[in-house]
């Protein structure tokens, strides 16, 4: 009897335990993340949503993703609407990027995962690698896309002086060099692969990938808290892993033959 007693009160307590755990609900997080070209869009099958879904997988937490167009993103995370922010931009290193909306004292309270990817300014031209210095270029008229130009104009103040012909997007950018109405683009590298992946042009765009004019990390950003810190060291583990296994580059748009 003794031993029946025994077994009944271990199915109670085991029946216990698993009650316990099935009633602790899993933390939920909400994330914001930017709406950008060709890359990231709500209910879209573009390069950046499978590589949130792919960084994301497996997190220890629900999470609820919101991509929002424009700033709104942005500034939904910097106001702490959202715990995380997917595509945060920083310096090299991890550091707070001058004239951040967030303060010196708010960014320490940012925990990062990352950099899973590394974007930079670069200048382009048809057939010969350009020139990146202002006076070297001097007179040459240069295209260049809205986003290029604000971050160029922000942290690269040497190439204000140059002559620009401003268009929306760096597809309209090397439009312009394809018909040698500008001689040269100053663009991201993830945008160039982009619009070079729609022109004939690619095979003769030439630039210097060792000398870019800008360079920043992108990151996933959580304001600090224990739910986010088990967050972030997940994705940084995805990230490695991803790195290693080569998953991870697989979602990022290249050059067209890579040509420096």
């Amino acid at each position: 009897m003794r031993i029946l007693l025994k077994f009944l009160s271990l199915i109670a307590c085991a029946l216990c335990t698993v009650t316990t755990f099935a009633d602790t609900p899993r933390p939920v997080i909400t994330i914001a993340a930017q709406e950008m070209p060709d890359l990231l869009k709500a209910g879209a099958d573009l390069p950046y949503n499978k590589l949130m879904e792919l960084l994301l997988d497996g997190a220890p937490a629900d999470l609820t993703i919101t991509i929002y167009p424009g700033q709104r993103g942005v500034m939904q995370w910097v106001r702490q609407e959202s715990q995380c922010l997917f595509g945060n931009i920083t310096l090299p290193g991890g550091k707070r990027i001058p004239h951040s909306v967030l303060s010196e004292e708010e960014f320490s309270n940012l925990i990062l995962a990352g950099p899973f990817n590394r974007i930079a300014v670069h200048m382009f031209a048809l057939h010969e690698i350009p020139p990146t210095d202002a006076r070297t270029i001097g007179a040459q008229l240069v295209a260049v896309d809205t986003i290029a130009h604000t971050d160029t104009s922000l942290y690269a103040p040497a190439l204000r002086r140059l002559k620009y012909a401003k268009v929306p997007s760096t597809l309209e950018a090397f439009r312009l060099l394809e018909q040698g109405r500008v001689q040269m683009v100053l663009a991201y590298g993830i945008d160039a692969a982009l619009a070079l992946d729609k022109l004939k042009i690619a095979a003769d765009v030439r630039y210097d990938p060792s000398a870019p004019i800008l360079e920043f990390e992108e990151n996933l950003a959580c304001w600090k808290s224990p739910e986010t810190e088990a967050l972030v060291t997940h994705v940084q583990k995805r990230i490695s892993n991803t790195r290693k296994s080569g998953a991870l580059a697989r979602h990022f748009p290249q050059i067209p033959g890579d040509r420096p």
